[in-house]
């Protein structure tokens, strides 16, 4: 049993990764712009995978009556929410003390709806799988997995419609903090807990592949047609959605080998995720006053690494201080 958490903590190592990185490319190296863009793509399996993982470890939680179903919210929304609550405190504060002005109501309002900074939609989007768990785990079959397919590239089409003939940017917080558009990675994550795919490894990585290549394709046609390189290279469109199921069907399905630096990553992920914008604009105003190409991508990569680095490394020190303090109210 260790064996196969230490896997899946590596899983979620490289998840993080990818999600830094993702908030790391600015889209304005005019050399490498192209090499940025595909980079993006292949890295938009990350917030799948942190979906897959949590419906993979909660597909056989038991909760069979409403004082289990209670018992369990009450354990686990806790363990996302107050992590997510006392860090963005600290992202208020911030805020505050760079504007010298705030709107108290509209704080409330951004804390309320998970948006005291944008990514933070993710915290709302999981709890609301918490709370629709033992619906999913009473129907998990093919045909629900199958139907939330179906959901999610509904969303996904929607989304691009809107986009397309309204010319209109919808908020992170309506695209992506929705169940229904990303309902598809955490029922198949249950899925793949109860059932194994019956398909080859050899198929998996050439379907991995093909609906990469398709992805990188739907960019740039994307991109041509929308005029936005940053709703083009979004996770949130259809062949990006099957790229990512097909990696996480190879990595759940299947095993790759696995690292101590993505283990050791993984197990505070979770932390990593709340604090490392923090991070990213403190190390961001280090390059600016050093003068570096912040418009290159091989500045950007820096950026992101030290920037994954430096939110590790605040972790363990945390961690070292008082770990269950850090578990319980820092998500570390």
């Amino acid at each position: 049993m260790k064996e196969r958490i230490t896997y899946y903590d590596s899983l979620r190592g490289l998840a993080i990764i990818g999600v830094v990185f993702i908030h790391t490319i600015k889209y304005q190296d005019a050399v490498f712009l192209n090499a940025e863009i595909i980079f993006r793509q292949i890295i938009n399996f990350s917030v799948p995978l942190f979906l897959a993982l949590s419906g993979f470890f909660l597909a056989e939680k038991q909760i069979q009556n409403k004082e289990q179903y209670f018992h369990f919210l009450k354990k686990q929304i806790p363990r996302v929410y107050l992590p997510y609550f006392l860090w963005s405190m600290l992202y208020i504060f911030i805020g505050i003390a760079k504007t010298k002005e705030v709107s108290i109501a509209q704080t409330l309002l951004n804390l309320l709806i998970f948006q005291t900074i944008p990514i933070f939609y993710y915290v709302g989007l999981i709890i609301q799988y918490y709370l629709l768990l033992p619906f999913f785990q009473k129907y998990l079959s093919q045909k629900l997995l199958w139907l939330s397919v179906l959901i999610s590239i509904i969303s996904c089409a929607m989304i691009f419609s809107i986009q397309y003939f309204t010319h209109y940017s919808i908020p992170l917080i309506l695209y992506a903090g929705n169940g229904f558009t990303w309902v598809m990675f955490f029922i198949l994550g249950m899925y793949l807990r109860v059932h194994k795919l019956n398909i080859s490894k050899p198929l998996v990585f050439l379907m991995v592949l093909v609906s990469l290549g398709l992805s990188i394709i739907e960019t740039f046609w994307s991109w041509n047609l929308l005029g936005s390189v940053g709703n083009a290279v979004s996770a949130v469109k259809m062949t990006s959605f099957i790229y990512s199921a097909c990696i996480i069907i190879l990595l759940l399905n299947y095993r790759i080998p696995k690292t101590k630096i993505f283990n050791d990553l993984g197990k505070v992920s979770y932390a990593v995720y709340l604090l490392h914008i923090l991070v990213l604009m403190f190390i961001t105003k280090l390059v600016l006053y050093f003068k570096l190409p912040y418009n290159s991508f091989y500045i950007e990569l820096l950026i992101g690494s030290l920037t994954i680095l430096s939110s590790y490394l605040i972790c363990i020190t945390l961690r070292m201080i008082n770990k269950n303090l850090a578990s319980k109210y820092l998500g570390i």
